[in-house]
């Protein structure tokens, strides 16, 4: 937004985790009792708290959220930013507990689908998904890329440091930039 963008729409969610689970000792029973705090909403509220023209936050999971109701609420989406979650991308998340998110159902490594599934109805022009390094490797960015060229973009993906563009960390991370507007004018400066 220092830069002349403005956020308007923000989609934020943020799962329970298991440290958002505690067990406690009840104090009349004796019995052991799985307590949960609530912090689905903390994502959405710093992404609010943020932003400097956010009218609209939805604090709904990706995988529920109604993008056809959404588009009759807000009729002209002019670029999409998706940060799809990272974990099973990483290389901080053991190969194990990949696959064992996988067979849990828990894996978060489909979330291209809904957010293909948002450019497609909102007819956006513009995309930008950024992730760890590796995805840009990945199965599911071929796949994102294969769905945005159906859509009728030109997709171009690249890893970047952040060091390298006054970042204040030395993180490398993919971003997959798609235009509908063409590429041939598009550089990173």
């Amino acid at each position: 937004e220092d830069d002349g963008f403005k956020t308007t729409s923000i989609l934020e969610y943020r799962p329970p985790e298991k440290r958002d689970f505690k067990t406690t000792k009840c104090k009349t029973t004796g019995e052991m009792v799985k307590q949960h705090a609530d912090k689905t909403d903390t994502g959405a509220l710093c992404a609010a708290l943020n932003s400097k023209h956010a009218k609209v936050v939805f604090n709904e999971d990706i995988y529920d959220f109604d993008f056809y109701r959404v588009k009759h609420l807000i009729p002209n989406f002019n670029h999409l930013h998706c940060s799809i979650q990272c974990d099973d991308f990483s290389n901080l998340k053991a190969n194990s507990l990949k696959q064992d998110s996988i067979e849990q159902l828990s894996t978060t490594i489909d979330m291209f689908i809904p957010a293909l599934e948002l450019a497609d109805v909102t007819n956006t022009p513009t995309m930008l998904v950024e992730n760890v390094a590796n995805f840009s490797n990945s199965i599911e960015c071929k796949l994102l890329t294969k769905g945005l060229q159906w859509l009728g973009h030109k997709v171009s993906t690249k890893n970047y440091n952040a060091a390298d563009f006054n970042g204040m960390t030395k993180r490398v991370r993919a971003y997959l930039f798609s235009s509908q507007l063409g590429l041939d004018n598009f550089e990173v400066s």
